[in-house]
């Protein structure tokens, strides 16, 4: 069957997406209103207000090509948030929104020509940011890619926050931090992706596990199980030892399917040097002797445990 080309979302598409599923643009998104009117008069509306997972407001407004009043438009909105910030919690009861709360600015668009992208990042807006989204299709399913900057990174558009949202409390964040780094030490191959109140770990394109913060809580899951809560550091340990578990199942089918392949008549893998052992035992072996260092232990809050008599002398 001979499939048309995929057309960009329209501004009324976007939004839906918004609406429906704003979990897959940040994890913890949920939309509160719709249809704002913030001061903009004949610039048109904000789309919506959404509440993220710290509690805070993002005003969405959705763009195209044809939006000549967007610069405006977001000016206005900033200059009436700054305004009444300190109303808005009261004003909206059903946002839910924590006090003090700081609002960011979401444009969302099927793609932001460079020079829109230049002359919003003048305005100079703080926490103002670019959600492109670009649909494509495998067969008949229809996939989304979700690609966010700030303004002055257009052109590197798709480069997600590297750090978590400064809303996170610090115990909450040192939990997430402690969970990056405990699995970063089980193979530096791990990647990490996501937002700046989750990620996903995934290792051979295939996911270990997922760590988020939502309503003052960080939460894990593994594929197939259900989430748990990590709130000491008996949870974040049992929760990576888990995904290690996962990991050395991975790493052992691929171990499986290597030495098959290596024992297949006419083979051109070469044996790899000591090939009694396989690269399952090697990982384990490298496990065995990931031990953490004395600060993270520390940082774990937890006692340094005593050195294994077998590993002196």
């Amino acid at each position: 069957m001979i499939r048309g080309p995929v057309l960009p979302l329209a501004r009324e598409g976007l939004w839906q997406l918004v609406r429906e599923q704003p979990e897959r643009l940040e994890r913890g998104l949920i939309v509160v209103c719709e249809d704002l009117e913030l001061g903009t008069g004949e610039l048109g509306l904000v789309d919506g207000l959404l509440r993220d997972a710290a509690g805070n407001p993002v005003l969405v407004m959705v763009t195209d090509d044809a939006d000549a009043a967007l610069l405006a438009r977001v000016a206005a909105v900033h200059a009436f948030w700054q305004r009444n910030a300190a109303g808005m919690v009261r004003a909206i009861p059903e946002a839910r929104l924590r006090d003090g709360a700081v609002c960011r600015l979401w444009i969302v668009t099927a793609g932001l020509p460079r020079a829109t992208g230049e002359l919003l990042a003048r305005l100079g807006v703080d926490r103002l940011e670019i959600v492109e989204l670009e649909r494509f299709h495998i067969g008949d399913q229809e996939r989304l890619v979700v690609r966010t900057s700030r303004p002055a990174q257009v052109e590197a558009l798709g480069a997600r926050s590297a750090e978590f949202d400064d809303s996170i409390g610090a115990t909450a964040r040192e939990t997430l931090a402690s969970v990056s780094a405990l699995l970063a030490r089980l193979d530096p191959r791990i990647r990490f992706e996501g937002d700046r109140f989750s990620r996903r770990a995934t290792h051979e394109g295939r996911a270990l596990c997922d760590y988020w913060f939502a309503d003052d809580l960080v939460r894990g899951v593994l594929p197939a199980e259900e989430p748990c809560v990590l709130s000491s550091a008996d949870d974040v340990r049992g929760f990576v030892d888990r995904v290690a578990r996962r990991y050395l199942a991975i790493a052992g089918e691929r171990s499986a399917k290597d030495a098959a392949a290596a024992a297949a008549p006419g083979s051109a893998i070469e044996p790899a040097v000591g090939a009694g052992r396989t690269g399952l035992d090697s990982l384990r072996a490298s496990m065995s002797l990931a031990r953490l260092s004395r600060e993270e232990w520390t940082a774990l809050g937890e006692a340094i445990p005593e050195e294994d008599p077998r590993s002196s002398g």
